[in-house]
């Protein structure tokens, strides 16, 4: 095999396996094998994409003596990977704009029929007539009850529609735990705030 030729980099641009590929060739002037530095490579990066690259790399050494044609294929499969995620990224980034939005709706529509209509309620159940029991009722629910409810709502809401947001944005449900904890932040910010 060439190895001169294969660890070329600076004559050749492998894109993201540039760095990895100069720690291989450290590893065969240090007197290891291509297939036990390239074996060696793919347990040290925690990349899935790029673990799998260097076990089809290690696994094609064993069969031809010039993979650089090889290195050159999978960096230009890498750079398509990265640029398709990137281009995902973005397009999923208006949704979860969408999706924050919806949020923001929903709490002003939570704070307008709390400070407008439930009052509203509760001033025509007391001019209605004696009161059953302490405190102001609308069809036999409190207006506080009633405002739990909307806080309840937007915790449950905000939790669920972060989750949603992370798993259209990272593709996996965990990294939706970060908008979830921030829509909620925004949930029990707004009702201590304005008072609801």
């Amino acid at each position: 095999m060439d190895v001169e030729r294969i660890f070329d980099v600076q004559a050749r641009r492998y894109g993201a396996l540039s760095s990895e590929i100069k720690s291989i060739r450290k590893d065969i002037d240090w007197g290891n094998s291509v297939f036990d530095a390239f074996q060696s490579a793919s347990k040290r990066i925690r990349s899935g994409l790029i673990s799998r690259i260097m076990a089809l790399v290690s696994e094609s050494s064993k069969a031809a003596s010039d993979i650089s044609e090889i290195l050159e294929v999978l960096a230009q499969d890498v750079s398509t990977e990265r640029s398709l995620r990137e281009e995902q990224y973005r397009v999923t980034a208006t949704y979860v704009i969408i999706i924050f939005l919806t949020f923001g709706i929903f709490l002003l529509t939570a704070y307008s029929i709390s400070t407008s209509f439930i009052p509203l309620l509760a001033t025509a159940a007391e001019a209605e007539g004696p009161q059953i029991s302490p405190g102001v009722r609308i069809g036999g629910v409190s207006p506080e009850v009633i405002k739990q409810s909307f806080f309840r709502a937007s915790l449950i809401q905000g939790f669920c529609s972060g989750i949603l947001a992370g798993k259209m944005q990272g593709g996996k449900i965990l990294s939706g735990l970060k908008y979830s904890i921030i829509m909620i932040s925004i949930a029990w910010m707004f009702f201590t705030f304005f008072g609801i």
